[in-house]
């Protein structure tokens, strides 16, 4: 016979966080449901790391309760746990609650399992509710997988693919998707990946782009070699700081030079002299299509001379 039950309601209005914990761990699953709504009226993030266990309680109810109350607390922290729960729980309510805290939490690693879910699972209320949240967290690497979402055959119902169609238009509007294709081109250069970027710029309009990208594609195969073992830094865009440049070939018996204040200064150039020094960038393989060589490369900003 039960002696003492704790008055989770009491707990609540005076916010005793250690009585409310104390709770979470009752033996009476009517107990620790309730406190675990109550620890998400609170707000207190010290309840996050129990409230995380709580997700794993053998009582579906409080599983529901702690999913429900992490998302209303908002913590990061609680991100990796509701995506556990989301994939691996059997429960229906407790999908459910986890799809909508992550929603709250907005945390973009839950992307691609919310998108996961819209894809397969069985419930179409829990569908729902992952489609609500990924207009919460989404940002422009959503787009590709939520279009071909859209263009399948699948059981995605007429209702959610409205849904998803307004995300997908909503990130587009906002420039979030071009942000998103823009540092994936970026980031195909820095790999040497150059047709994949020279694809990305081509779909963005961005022909100039494009077309750059092209003729590093077709410089020297050592020069790329070079770039993906560090030793020419393709990500750095701020000048050199050397003191001084040196060249091992210039294409000119008249050029003198002399160091003043750590820069290299040309002096007494032969005049007709029309070809460039460099004709590409020796940093990052550029083409230097100028009457003479700038003392910037257009592109990486390293110091030339």
């Amino acid at each position: 016979m039960t002696l003492f039950k704790p008055d989770i309601d009491e707990m609540e209005r005076k916010r005793d966080l250690n009585g409310l914990l104390r709770a979470l761990k009752y033996r009476d699953a009517g107990v620790r449901t309730r406190a675990a709504w109550a620890l998400g009226g609170i707000g207190d993030k010290r309840a996050v790391p129990h409230l995380i266990k709580a997700l794993k309680d053998r009582d579906a109810k409080v599983r529901r309760e702690a999913a429900c109350a992490l998302g209303l607390i908002s913590d990061k922290r609680a991100v990796p746990a509701l995506i556990t729960a989301l994939k691996d729980d059997n429960d229906l309510w407790v999908r459910w609650q986890a799809t909508a805290a992550l929603g709250l939490i907005g945390d973009k690693r839950a992307v691609p399992y919310l998108i996961e879910v819209l894809k397969e699972d069985r419930d179409t209320e829990v569908r729902r509710w992952a489609a609500w949240a990924l207009a919460k967290c989404a940002d422009g690497s959503a787009v590709e997988p939520l279009e071909e979402l859209l263009e399948s055959r699948g059981s995605v119902n007429w209702k959610i693919k409205q849904i998803v169609r307004d995300i997908v238009e909503r990130l587009k509007s906002s420039g979030a998707y071009e942000r998103y294709l823009l540092q994936k081109a970026r980031n195909y250069e820095l790999a040497c990946r150059y047709e994949d970027a020279a694809e990305i710029y081509e779909k963005l309009g961005r022909w100039e782009d494009a077309g750059r990208v092209r003729k590093l594609a077709q410089r020297p195969k050592a020069m790329t070699q070079n770039i993906m073992a560090g030793k020419i830094d393709m990500s750095t865009k701020t000048e050199i700081k050397d003191s001084t440049l040196l060249r091992s070939q210039v294409n000119s018996t008249n050029a003198k030079t002399e160091i003043k204040d750590s820069t290299l200064v040309r002096s007494q150039v032969n005049p007709s002299n029309a070809k460039p020094l460099f004709e590409i960038c020796p940093y990052c393989g550029v083409e230097l299509k100028l009457p003479e060589t700038p003392h910037f490369c257009p592109y990486c900003r390293k110091r030339l001379w």
